[in-house]
């Protein structure tokens, strides 16, 4: 049985379930999901940001700040994150 924490680098923990039968199930995980020992792999993340932000934005809002943020590596400057961003019309 570990109870090990990286903390505050990782939020590592245990979670045990003790069933109706006795039985005990454990599981530990010494990395949280998203870090850099256990990253989220890219689809995980747009389907994430994708469920988050059809909440408050249409789908086609939340898809073209997704766009923008995806290629930011590849833009001159902010202004199509900025437009894909703003809430004017």
């Amino acid at each position: 049985e570990t109870t090990e924490t990286l903390f505050p680098e990782y939020f590592s923990g245990t979670v045990i379930i003790r069933t109706k039968d006795g039985r005990e199930l454990k599981h530990y995980q010494k990395y949280n999901l998203g870090t850099d020992r256990n990253p989220f792999a890219r689809d995980r993340v747009i389907d994430k940001f994708m469920s988050n932000a059809t909440r408050a934005v249409s789908e086609r809002r939340a898809r073209s700040v997704l766009d923008a943020v995806m290629t930011l590596d590849e833009a001159p400057d902010m202004k199509a994150l900025e437009a894909a961003g703003s809430m004017a019309p």
